[in-house]
């Protein structure tokens, strides 16, 4: 929570249409509480996992963002 990351582990639903939506409508909101939002598809995860793990420690090194008032 500190860090303000939030990290989802995406699979092949993710590309369903109606999923896509409720994805957007669900980050959205997080994006207004401030949280940042790293998307990692799980099929990467398991091909190659170091990558990730740059990805996370990467965007753990951003600034942490500010709630909107």
């Amino acid at each position: 929570l500190e860090k303000r990351l939030i990290i989802e582990v995406d699979g092949p639903h993710h590309n369903d249409p109606q999923q896509k939506i409720a994805d957007r409508e669900r980050e959205l909101w997080l994006r207004q509480q401030a949280f940042r939002i790293l998307r990692l598809m799980s099929d990467e995860i398991v091909g190659v996992p170091e990558l990730d793990t740059q990805k996370i420690f990467a965007t753990l090194n951003l600034p942490v963002l500010k709630r909107e008032v």
